[in-house]
């Protein structure tokens, strides 16, 4: 009897020995599922921000684009009105535009930053050219021809960057100066080329050498002189309207 008893008891405890095991592989599952479950949730939450930043993006991407595109609109607009109204477009947009000293010619003096502005308001509608006769790219800093809402002329800044809102200008580097930062959207160009500026209504744009391209700026208001920030000493432009 005592030795079926203890028989007994040897299979009860290998049960349960086995459902203890079974009990503690469970737990083990569980606490793997927990952690599976943890990790799936932070993956989801990084995936989540990523999402995020860039549906951001995207959509400061697409305001861009619309604001670039109402702008074009806007230029397209006022230009078919000039192209409509009884005046002539090139008495409309002649300027009879000098340098300061009267010249239609400039070559920078000295070996450092100049910006400065042609004193004359251009008007509601207009369009000028300036030829580089020559730009020496030997050094770091670029020079850069735009436009500015007032008069400049200091030894420092740059057009469109330092200065701020209310200049803009392009450089030979595919430098674009505008709202107070500048990018590498424009177009290259260096000595012999020729940059011509138009406006209608406070909306610019440029051309390279007569071609044109989509890019264009409002600059908020009509009152604008044509400027300037040279660098190197001896670099020449020339006014050709």
């Amino acid at each position: 009897m005592t030795s079926e008893t203890n028989s007994m008891n040897n299979t009860y405890s290998s049960k349960l020995s086995s459902i203890e095991d079974q009990f503690k592989n469970l737990t083990q599952i569980n606490s793997q599922i927990r952690n599976k479950n943890t990790e799936l949730k932070q993956s989801i939450n990084e995936l989540k921000d990523s999402f995020s930043l860039s549906y951001k993006q995207t959509i400061e991407d697409l305001e861009k684009l619309i604001e670039h595109i109402s702008n074009k609109q806007d230029l397209n607009k006022n230009t078919n009105k000039l192209e409509d109204s009884e005046e002539s477009p090139a008495m409309l947009t002649k300027n009879n535009l000098v340098f300061n000293d009267g010249s239609k010619f400039y070559k920078h003096e000295l070996q450092g930053v100049r910006t400065f502005t042609i004193n004359k308001v251009l008007g509601d509608n207009f369009s000028f050219s300036i030829k580089i006769n020559k730009y020496d790219t030997s050094h770091y800093c670029y020079d850069v021809i735009g436009l500015s809402n007032r008069e400049i002329d200091e030894n420092k800044g740059y057009l469109g960057q330092e200065y701020g809102k209310g200049t803009w200008g392009v450089g030979p580097s595919k430098y674009i100066g505008e709202d107070g930062k500048n990018t590498s959207q424009g177009q290259a160009f260096g000595t012999g080329d020729v940059i011509t500026f138009s406006g209608s209504n406070g909306v610019v744009s440029y051309m390279k050498n007569y071609e044109h391209n989509d890019y264009s700026y409002n600059m908020g208001t009509t009152n604008l002189y044509p400027a300037f920030t040279i660098y190197a000493k001896d670099d020449e432009f020339e006014i050709l309207d």
